[in-house]
């Protein structure tokens, strides 16, 4: 029995099945797309940092008294889960030098500092522990930092001002590859 409409009706329901199944289909792309970005997006993190970087915190550091008697400053993962690879810690003298004649200042110690991930010890070294100056004896110190890494580079400018017999410390500005980064230190006041 032929009812007139009835392949019309049955054309129209077939056509609207198959845009369903287009848009369904076209999400299922766009989701599957997002998901290997996230993939990618991850291992690439994982192969060059990701987001991560490394910078400088100051600690008091005490005798066996409890008494303050230096600052140290400690090389710190900031970041994500990432890994911060291939770490230097590059330090430049802004006020002893060594200058070129343009003005700009070479560092005057290097040394690698490696892996360091969000659960890494922090560390410093020698030559980033400042003890404690005698009332009068001592002036202001500034340093820029260099941390160079597998995914980029940090500066970080450091200000060590003598303040009766102890250091009162400013640890920025910080910038990541030439873009200021916002890191909460808590400074020794």
């Amino acid at each position: 029995m032929n009812v007139p409409g009835t392949a019309l009706m049955w054309q129209t329901a077939a056509a609207i099945i198959a845009a369903v199944l287009a848009v369904l289909s076209g999400v299922a792309v766009v989701k599957g797309a997002r998901e290997q970005k996230a993939s990618a997006d991850d291992i690439k993190g994982w192969l060059t940092g990701g987001d991560s970087f490394a910078h400088l915190y100051p600690h008091t550091q005490t005798n066996e008294k409890g008494e303050a008697v230096a600052v140290s400053y400690h090389v710190k993962h900031h970041g994500s889960k990432y890994p911060v690879y291939d770490v230097e810690v590059r330090v430049q003298d802004l006020d002893n030098g060594p200058f070129l004649p343009d003005g700009s200042v070479i560092p005057r110690i290097v040394v690698r500092a490696g892996t360091l991930t969000d659960n890494t010890d922090k560390f410093t070294f020698d030559f980033l522990v400042f003890r404690y100056p005698k009332p009068g004896e001592a002036k202001p110190r500034r340093l820029r930092v260099e941390l160079p890494a597998r995914n980029g580079l940090v500066l970080q400018d450091i200000t060590l001002t003598p303040f009766q017999g102890r250091w009162i410390t400013k640890s920025k500005p910080i910038t990541r590859n030439g873009q200021p980064v916002d890191v909460d230190i808590e400074e020794i006041k």
